[in-house]
């Protein structure tokens, strides 16, 4: 019988070894502290607080002018939420590696068998799920009952139109995420992490002013498709969809990359 007094060496088992401990850890954040409703009250509250405002000024002016044409209003809503939740993302997903690593908790965590891979996509997956609820699904659903309250000369509310958005916006949510968190395996500080992640968003802004047909190439080509169904009822391109995935995809690889060289 093994002498319990000693430490036991224990295997990791694969790339995802601890990755549920983690997992749950991380979540924990959100589902048992104030910030999981501290990060519902202030999206629910900026986001459908905006489409509260266009949804009356859409009314007022078809009061005045007598009209009976389609609003405009899930217009603005969308354009808000593929773009304020991406800040978000940047701004909470900044200390995710940093701020492990500079603590030492990085280094205590996986001190036990944990892997650096299961270190990382815990910490990105609770990210995503808690940015994903808080940022888009909780304010698209209230958007749908704020559509059916408030008096609108709008089309009932797309469903099926307002998700494939929602779902557009949650990919370029977990665009930045992926970014943010493989720029906090190769830097020590939040500055250059936070600041080269915001880089890349006011260039895809740029890009898709400037140079329109490179837009595709961008996560902002995500925010114009979702702009395009809402207004059309259609998609021109799927490309925006297909190389965000594929930038994920890179920026995850390349971060396991990365933190497995990381000396601990």
């Amino acid at each position: 019988m093994a002498d319990t007094t000693t430490l036991q060496p224990v295997r990791e088992h694969g790339w995802a070894g601890g990755f549920a401990n983690m997992f749950r850890a991380e979540a924990h954040k959100w589902l048992s502290t104030r910030f999981g409703l501290v990060q519902v009250a202030i999206w629910t509250l900026f986001m459908n607080g905006l489409l509260v405002v266009v949804l009356l000024g859409d009314m007022a002016v078809v009061l005045a002018e007598g009209s009976q044409g389609p609003g405009v209003a899930l217009e603005p809503f969308v354009a808000f939420t593929t773009a304020f939740p991406a800040i978000g993302a940047i701004v909470l997903a900044q200390s995710a590696v940093v701020g492990e690593k500079n603590s030492g908790t990085a280094e205590w965590v996986l001190s036990a068998p944990v892997s650096r891979s299961a270190f990382l996509f815990s910490r990105l997956l609770a990210l995503a799920v808690g940015c994903i609820v808080t940022m888009l699904l909780i304010p698209y659903a209230v958007a749908a009952l704020e559509y059916s309250v408030i008096p609108s000369p709008s089309v009932p509310y797309p469903v099926g139109t307002m998700a494939a958005a929602m779902g557009m916006a949650a990919l370029q949510v977990l665009f930045y995420l992926s970014l943010t968190t493989m720029l906090g395996t190769m830097f020590s500080s939040r500055a250059p992490v936070i600041g080269i992640a915001f880089a890349v968003y006011v260039v895809s802004q740029l890009v898709s002013q400037f140079v329109p047909g490179l837009a595709n190439l961008t996560p902002m080509g995500l925010t114009l498709r979702a702009l395009e169904l809402v207004i059309a009822g259609s998609l021109t391109s799927f490309l925006p969809i297909v190389t965000t995935t594929i930038w994920v995809v890179i920026f995850m690889v390349l971060a396991v990359w990365r933190f497995q060289r990381e000396d601990f």
